[in-house]
């Protein structure tokens, strides 16, 4: 099993209430708060760490920054991840180290050298969080007046990635890029789907198997009792205004909510931007007979990331239910609150995933790659 952990260089990850954490401040602009959480993630044998980002503050909701940065929605306060990781490189051994960059905006030549930069300075455990940017905001912060449509960005992404390898190394350059797969699943039927698609495209494309690890999105919510872990999650929960999902939510379709009915049922919701997500949103909540208001708290309680209660072991025979059945090759965990809930996660999970024999008791490879193979 694999395990990477959520960030946003911010106050905000998936959870829209982690900096409203009640027991403590979320100090996000100090180096001591990421070192903090790294340490904690490598005392627990992850994989690595990456940090989610994007290149604009969200102003699709009612064409303006205001709902977001009043409640303090995803992109509300960003900061560059690439420094944060160089300090991160110093202060940890065995932690991968990994960052979006987007094929969009940026250029094959600079990601190359600044990827390849930190991957020398941790001594092999750099990953790129390989993205396309996704709406008009961004594309006005880099003088352009609109973005690019969807099949564009990923043309250009596929030319942007063919440099990228040929400038990193011609001679272990792959058919397609990824080796690692972050995946947003709400339901286990998708879950499923999804990475038995993922498998089949890889093996379509003639990749070895496993050379593609698909990791599923989780926020675990870990008690003594289920019982209080429902609590816990129920508190945090309550601390998301139903706007400031949307105000994320606009911003990931690139659609200005803010003229539909709150309290109108979601019939459809189209989207430029980030598709498969948006698709997922629309369909559950037309399934649920869910309001635009109904929607907009789901998703700022997790992005659709399924949160997940129990005792560590509960949530543990969880984790080794969906790896064991081949649905997921590991997990990246979302921090509902920081750095608590990757504690809690390393403290009451891993030890129980340890005793099962799904996850490693000790770090055997150096490299990021080498902690991604299959011993």
């Amino acid at each position: 099993m694999h395990l990477a952990g959520f960030l946003i260089a911010g106050p905000v990850a998936h959870s829209h209430a982690l900096w409203r954490n009640p027991a403590h401040p979320v100090p996000f602009l100090s180096t001591e708060y990421y070192v903090e959480i790294a340490r904690i993630l490598e005392r627990g044998r992850f994989d690595l760490i990456f940090f989610a980002d994007r290149l604009a503050i969200a102003d699709r909701y009612g064409n303006d920054k205001t709902i977001g940065i009043r409640h303090g929605d995803q992109d509300s306060t960003r900061m560059d991840p690439m420094p944060i990781l160089g300090a991160l490189a110093a202060t940890t051994r065995h932690l991968g180290l990994g960052a979006t960059r987007s094929t969009t905006y940026d250029q094959p030549y600079h990601l190359a050298r600044e990827f390849r930069t930190l991957d020398h300075l941790s001594n092999g455990r750099a990953a790129w969080n390989v993205v396309t940017s996704m709406n008009d905001g961004e594309a006005l912060n880099f003088g352009i007046a609109s973005h690019l449509d969807h099949d564009q960005r990923y043309d250009r992404a596929d030319e942007f990635m063919q440099l990228i390898g040929k400038l990193w190394d011609g001679r272990t350059f792959a058919a397609k890029w990824a080796e690692v797969i972050f995946n947003i699943s709400p339901t286990r039927e998708h879950m499923r789907r999804s990475a038995a698609g993922v498998r089949e495209e890889a093996a379509r494309l003639g990749r070895p198997e496993g050379a593609c690890k698909v990791l599923a999105a989780v926020m675990p919510f870990v008690g003594a009792t289920e019982a209080e872990a429902r609590e816990k999650r129920d508190r945090v929960n309550a601390l998301v205004d139903p706007l400031v999902g949307l105000s994320t939510l606009s911003a990931h379709s690139n659609v200005d909510l803010a003229a539909l009915d709150l309290d109108a049922p979601v019939e459809d919701l189209r989207s430029s931007g980030t598709q498969s997500l948006i698709a997922m949103a629309a369909r559950i909540a037309k399934d649920q007979h869910m309001t635009l208001r109904d929607i907009g708290r789901r998703y700022g309680e997790s992005i659709m990331v399924p949160q997940l209660c129990g005792t560590g072991r509960q949530i543990a025979e969880q984790l080794e239910d969906i790896f064991t059945s081949g649905d997921a090759d590991g997990f990246v965990i979302s921090p509902a609150l920081l750095p608590d809930s990757f504690a809690d996660f390393v403290a009451s999970v891993v030890p129980d995933l340890q005793r099962m024999g799904v996850f490693r008791r000790e770090y055997e490879a150096q490299t990021l790659r080498g902690h991604l193979q299959d011993q």
